[in-house]
């Protein structure tokens, strides 16, 4: 049960944060997906 409840630690926090701001890839289709994973 503590795994269920437990609260996440700073470190953890702040992943969840800066995955949040993570650039968000178009899977609509194959070469959306392509072209989502290009560099800018």
């Amino acid at each position: 049960m503590d795994a269920v409840f437990d609260e996440p630690n700073d470190e953890t926090l702040a992943a969840m944060k800066e995955a949040d701001n993570l650039t968000k890839v178009d899977m609509s289709n194959y070469e959306s997906f392509l072209k989502s994973l290009e560099f800018r």
